[in-house]
C-alpha cells in the first residue's frame, strides 16, 4: 500500500543555509506579518495543506482530514487518474460567509436610520478562514467507483473501499480421468 502526497515541496526546502540568510528570513516574516495587520500589504497566503489520518483495514482505507470551521458546501473531492484531490475555498471571516457579508451590507444600506451603527475598521483578521489543498496518489487496489466522503464537526472522512481481491488461499481438488 503506497499513498503519497503530489506536487508538495518539502517543508524544509526553503529554510536558509547561512545565519544572515535566516536573519532576512525572520526581518521578511515579521514584516509580513505586521505590515499585514497594521495597514501595509497583506501577507500572501496559499491554500494550506490539511492534517489528515490514514488508516488501512481488510475492507479498505479511510481517510480523516482536520477541516475546522470549513463548510462542507466549500469542499471539492475529486478522483482523477489515480488520485485523490481536496480543496476548499473559505469566506474571508469564519461564520459569516461572503453571501451572507454581501447580504448583510445592502440590507443596511437600504435601510436609511436616524442613528447610524458605528464603524469599525480591522486592524488585524486572526479568524482567517483557511483554503486547503492536497493531492494524494491512491493506491492501484482502491475501488475508485465505491468512494464515500462524510463532513461531521470539522472532521471530513473518506473512505477508501478496496476492490475485491482474489479468494483466501484454498486447496484445488484434482480430478481423476
Amino acid at each position: 500500500m503506497r499513498i503519497q502526497r503530489t506536487h508538495l515541496r518539502h517543508p524544509l526546502a526553503s529554510v536558509p543555509r547561512r545565519s544572515s540568510d535566516l536573519t532576512s528570513a525572520f526581518d521578511r516574516l515579521f514584516d509580513d506579518v505586521f505590515q499585514g495587520a497594521f495597514g501595509g500589504r497583506a501577507a500572501a497566503a496559499g491554500p494550506q495543506s490539511p492534517r489528515f489520518d490514514l488508516t488501512e483495514g481488510e475492507a479498505g482505507y479511510r481517510l480523516v482530514f482536520e477541516l475546522p470551521g470549513v463548510d462542507p458546501e466549500a469542499v471539492e473531492l475529486r478522483l482523477d487518474d489515480g488520485q485523490l484531490h481536496l480543496s476548499t475555498v473559505q469566506a474571508d471571516a469564519p461564520g459569516e460567509p461572503e453571501a451572507e457579508a454581501e447580504a448583510k451590507a445592502e440590507a443596511t444600506s437600504d435601510e436609511e436610520t436616524a442613528a447610524e451603527a458605528p464603524t469599525e475598521r480591522v486592524l488585524y483578521r486572526g479568524r482567517r478562514g483557511a483554503d486547503y489543498e492536497v493531492r494524494l496518489r491512491l493506491p492501484e487496489d482502491v475501488n475508485f467507483e465505491a468512494v464515500e466522503a462524510d463532513h461531521d464537526l470539522g472532521l471530513l472522512t473518506v473512505t477508501l473501499p478496496k476492490l475485491e481481491s482474489h479468494p483466501k488461499a484454498r486447496l484445488v481438488p484434482v480430478r481423476r480421468r
